[in-house]
């Protein structure tokens, strides 16, 4: 028994077109590696990523709270000094200062946040 086989014409990609395709994809592919690298050589760690969500969030809960005492508060393996300054060119305003710092004493964040001395004062 014979198989015919009927001369059909395929459309391929030369040898050309495929080298070129290859390279696109390989460029495209270093881009995205040197993207990457970049992203993990900036510095921004885990530790600090948390450290300035936990700093913001105590920063909330103390101003709603109208705590105006300087405070040393330990939150999972970081350190947060609060302190109050009263600035003379805004009168009923409070300047707090939150730092976050891990156990070897290395600044994780910084933040500063202005609380109305009238709301925070005594009811």
């Amino acid at each position: 028994m014979q198989v015919r086989i009927k001369d059909i014409k395929l459309k391929s990609a030369t040898i050309v077109e495929t080298i070129i395709a290859l390279l696109i994809l390989m460029i495209s592919f270093s881009a995205g590696m040197v993207i990457y690298t970049k992203v993990l050589t900036t510095g921004v760690n885990n530790g600090q990523l948390r450290a300035d969500a936990e700093a913001r969030f105590l920063m909330d809960s103390l101003s709603t709270a109208r705590n105006t005492e300087p405070a040393r508060l330990v939150r999972q393996k970081s350190v947060f000094e609060l302190s109050y300054v009263v600035d003379e060119r805004f009168p009923g305003m409070l300047l707090m200062k939150m730092t976050g710092t891990d156990e070897k004493g290395q600044v994780l964040t910084r933040h500063l946040k202005w609380v109305s001395a009238y709301e925070a004062g005594e009811d």
